[in-house]
């Protein structure tokens, strides 16, 4: 902006003779209009000043009419037009359409009474056109250098949104892996509880037998002994299997029936009488639906073992349609002992629960005291993926 004031009052000074009288009132003029531009203008511009804008531009024209009164007065041309394209550049950049026109109109307005004035109405056409094309050009670059910053603002607000949405990504990859391994752990504690505190639990009975028949009858306490230790082996096996392997197949290969009637056997062996009862028309099971049935049926055992001072236990594994949908499978698991007043469980119960809400299914719970416990897995039955079956 001061470049264009100091060039257009140069050359104007230069073909007005370079008066003094003219020099220093086109500059004192020439100084207000930079002092508005700069000053008002552009702070406007900017958002950092909130005068009307039809201020800025009335002062701006009533200016730019002294400043070419004193062009008048000294005779003077110049090239005051050069000082009009400023206003109308912000004009452009601030106003509307119509409001940039009247800017335009007027400032041509000036412009045209100046050329008449000096030089009658025969030069106002050929003047009014030139000044008319360079406002056109100031106009033209004007919109194109706004299109362009207002791309080069969308540009960079899309990669501020950018850079944020990959600190947010990053964010939530963060709690994604923490979710994941608090998820592990759950399923690792799940596996130790379910495996080697089952194996723990029939070792104790096994003793318990043993040492209840110690000095009477040496066969039984040495059979008791032999499948308490027997139960050790398993337990260890199963602990190194989790840390080898993140997910050990505690069937080894066997079917869910035979796997129920193995822990049924070792269960009527360390004491406590347990009944298996198989209905419904076998199918192929997946590994996840084989092994929390399996695991239901060892936490069942374990409870009545340890809790429910049981004399027997009914567990029943039901293939057909167990909560009355197709494709589901259940397993019952039932004791005669002291009941519970509160049937939530402990830990064993709480993973057995999401085990079962893990694979769309769930676990009910029912329980009165001195009227035995019922624990009862319902959950779907997919197809076979070949990974393990009945």
């Amino acid at each position: 902006m001061a470049f264009v004031v100091f060039v257009g009052l140069t050359v104007s000074w230069l073909q007005g003779g370079a008066s003094w009288s003219f020099a220093l009132q086109s500059t004192v003029v020439g100084l207000v209009y930079l002092w508005l531009t700069v000053g008002l203008g552009d702070q406007l511009l900017e958002g950092r000043r909130k005068t009307p804008a039809w201020i800025y531009f009335a002062l701006q024209l009533l200016t730019l009419g002294v400043l070419a009164y004193v062009f008048i007065q000294h005779r003077t041309f110049g090239v005051i037009w050069l000082l009009h394209m400023p206003l109308i550049t912000h004009a452009r950049m601030m106003l509307s359409p119509l409001g940039t026109a009247l800017v335009c109109l007027a400032s041509l307005g000036w412009m045209t009474a100046h050329v008449q004035i000096l030089a009658g109405w025969q030069e106002v056409p050929g003047s009014i056109f030139g000044i008319g094309t360079a406002v056109a050009f100031v106009l033209f670059f004007t919109d194109i250098a706004m299109r362009e910053a207002s791309a080069r603002a969308k540009s960079q607000k899309l990669g501020e949104k950018l850079e944020e949405a990959n600190r947010r990504l990053g964010a939530y990859a963060v709690q994604a892996e923490e979710l994941a391994a608090a998820r592990e752990r759950a399923r690792m504690a799940r596996e130790i509880h379910d495996s080697v505190g089952h194996s723990l639990t029939a070792v104790h009975m096994q003793i318990e037998a043993a040492r209840t028949m110690l000095g009477r009858d040496e066969a039984k306490t040495r059979s008791a002994l032999d499948k308490a230790q027997m139960c050790i082996q398993d337990g260890l096996t199963e602990i190194r299997r989790s840390v080898s392997a993140l997910r050990a197949d505690p069937l080894d290969g066997r079917g869910l029936d035979e796997a129920l009637a193995d822990l049924a056997d070792v269960s009527s062996d360390s004491g406590l009488p347990v009944r298996l009862r198989v209905s419904g028309p076998r199918r192929p099971l997946n590994a996840d639906t084989t092994l929390v049935l399996y695991r239901c049926a060892q936490e069942g055992l374990t409870n009545a073992r340890k809790h429910a001072q049981a004399r027997h236990v009914s567990l029943e594994l039901d293939y057909s349609r167990a909560d009355g949908s197709e494709g589901s499978i259940g397993l019952r698991v039932q004791d005669d002992g002291i009941g519970a007043e509160a049937p939530e469980g402990g830990f064993g119960l709480l993973g057995l629960r999401e085990r079962a809400q893990q694979m769309g299914g769930r676990l009910d719970i029912q329980s009165t005291p001195g009227e035995g416990f019922v624990l009862k897995l319902t959950v779907p039955a997919p197809a076979f993926d070949g990974s393990t079956q009945t």
